[in-house]
């Protein structure tokens, strides 16, 4: 659980959140508390002149029975965001996987989501059609690389490894297909890169460099770092010992 601290930058997705070229950059910024079994995740990007952060919560243990989900996968809500819909939701994240190459953050990870706790509304699914049992089903992946100079041959790497995932290779279901298959309940219609390459990813403002911590709190927040930042409704804004300007929780 460890190694998921630190920055992230996305280089592919299927997700909630719009895409370039009206929005790109987007980053994850992962605090890990393995004593109370959660991380706190700052999601950052930008559209335009604006940069946004949406503060996230990955928790270990299971909302709905209180009892510990089994390792690698976590409860997941966005806490605030100017993107009110996807406040309304839960859902279930699945570190399908990762490559360790020794160091205290792993290089590079995918997470996974299926499903939202409640359902979506089904009227979403009006261009793939609703399931068979009449839903609509968020279907989601991220691929975050660590390093910057790795994001291309970092996507690759990722894209190979879903596409050998399954029954025969891993024990597991197959899930390349929620790079491709838009079918029949799923939603989003899309799988998107977020940038063409390390060139453009190293014009990125990063408002989210780096973190607060309160040791009474247990909490990390996220200071802004230049103008034109557009803030979630923070928790609270003392953490940290921050102006109520310039700190988001």
């Amino acid at each position: 659980m460890t190694k998921h601290n630190g920055t992230w930058y996305e280089v592919s997705f299927r997700d909630l959140y719009p895409w370039g070229p009206l929005c790109d950059c987007q980053q994850s910024i992962k605090y890990v508390n393995p004593e109370k079994g959660y991380i706190d995740d700052y999601f950052v990007f930008s559209c335009g002149i604006f940069n946004y952060i949406s503060p996230q919560r990955e928790n270990v243990t299971n909302g709905g029975t209180g009892e510990k989900h089994p390792n690698g996968i976590m409860d997941m809500y966005v806490r605030y965001s100017d993107f009110k819909f996807i406040t309304h939701y839960e859902w279930n994240t699945e570190f399908i996987g990762f490559k360790d190459d020794g160091k205290d953050q792993y290089k590079w990870v995918i997470e996974y989501q299926c499903g939202t706790r409640p359902d979506l509304p089904p009227e979403l699914c009006v261009l793939s059609g609703k399931a068979s049992d009449e839903k609509c089903y968020f279907t989601g992946v991220q691929m975050y690389v660590r390093d910057l100079e790795f994001v291309n041959e970092g996507r690759q790497e990722m894209y190979e490894y879903l596409r050998n995932l399954g029954p025969k290779s891993s024990s597991s279901e197959s899930v390349a297909w929620v790079m491709d298959d838009f079918g029949g309940g799923t939603f989003p219609p899309y799988f998107k890169n977020v940038t063409t390459g390390h060139d453009m990813l190293m014009k990125c403002p990063y408002p989210c460099k780096t973190g607060v911590y309160n040791e009474t709190t247990k909490m990390w927040g996220c200071p802004t770092e230049g103008p034109n930042m557009k803030i979630a409704s923070p928790l609270d804004f003392t953490l940290g010992g921050m102006k109520k300007d310039n700190t988001i929780v």
